[in-house]
Parts: structure tokens; C-alpha cells; sequence
């Protein structure tokens, strides 16, 4: 159970960083372009 929930947790967390990361690069390159 504790494996599962860490696995879940990290997969969790690294989708977040992902849209995260995502989200300022379009942040960024709006600004860049304005």
C-alpha cells in the first residue's frame, strides 16, 4: 500500500511540474513576443 501511494504521489507530483513547467514557457514566450 505505502509503495502504491508513493508511486501515485510522485506521479502526481511530476504531472503537476510538467503543466507547471508548461504553463510559464507560455508565460515566458507571451511576454517575449509582447
Amino acid at each position: 500500500m505505502t509503495v502504491v501511494r508513493l508511486e501515485t504521489a510522485v506521479e502526481a507530483a511530476v504531472a503537476l511540474n510538467v503543466q507547471r513547467d508548461r504553463s510559464n514557457s507560455m508565460f515566458h514566450e507571451k511576454i517575449f513576443l509582447n
